[in-house]
């Protein structure tokens, strides 16, 4: 996995794509508790939704509306959020 930071996104921080396994990874930005945002795959996302997803103008809205929750692209945590050190 090789995460490209996502530019003017307030919601998504980087992405990276497996065109052999049609695997999505999206990096979400750190909540105010957090120094690194968590990571999830999607399985099952065709190459378009992921290029379409890049020149979205909304990249989180686009998200939303055609990727997060749906049954066809299951979602699997890949790594949790990272606490900030008090």
């Amino acid at each position: 996995m090789n995460l490209k930071p996502v530019l003017h996104s307030s919601q998504l921080a980087a992405t990276d794509y497996d065109a052999a396994t049609q695997t999505l990874y999206i990096q979400f930005h750190p909540g105010k508790t957090s120094s690194e945002g968590p990571i999830y795959s999607y399985a099952n996302v065709p190459q378009r939704l992921y290029d379409e997803l890049l020149a979205a103008e909304s990249k989180g809205k686009f998200f939303g509306q055609f990727i997060k929750n749906k049954p066809e692209y299951p979602h699997t945590l890949v790594r949790a959020a990272t606490k900030k050190e008090s």
